[in-house]
């Protein structure tokens, strides 16, 4: 499950990036910051969401084994930040993350993910619905 771990912190760090961007806190840098972000979106390879339903899929496998596959992580990013943007309070809650666990599927951790939210369940649910 740390795949899908990391292509949240890609969206973290898009998230940041577009935030720093539009803000004042480095003005001179805004540029630089969106240009940055967008960058990100460009570099990836595409798959099938849907295989990563399957624990014995070869992309899940892959996941769990190659923690630095930017490409594809960036790709599934890519579907995740729209979710991200129409409900950026879902970060309060992503501390929920640390209840992934290898003792669950990777579908069974984002179901618990649902379950276990407070506010956003249904934006957690939209992220679910990538992988149906």
């Amino acid at each position: 499950m740390s795949g899908f771990e990391e292509v949240i912190c890609e969206c973290s760090s898009r998230y940041w990036l577009n935030w720093l961007s539009k803000s004042n806190f480095y003005p001179l840098s805004s540029d630089i910051f969106k240009n940055y972000a967008f960058q990100r979106t460009l570099h990836i390879n595409s798959f099938n969401f849907k295989d990563l339903q399957n624990e014995d899929s070869q992309i899940l496998t892959y996941f769990r084994e190659n923690h630095e596959d930017r490409p594809h992580f960036n790709f599934l990013a890519n579907q995740i930040m729209p979710i991200i943007n129409d409900d950026p309070e879902i970060w309060s809650e992503m501390f929920l993350l640390r209840t992934i666990s290898d003792n669950f599927t990777f579908m069974e951790n984002l179901n618990n993910l649902v379950y276990q939210s407070f506010k956003h369940k249904k934006s957690f649910k939209r992220i679910v619905a990538l992988f149906l």
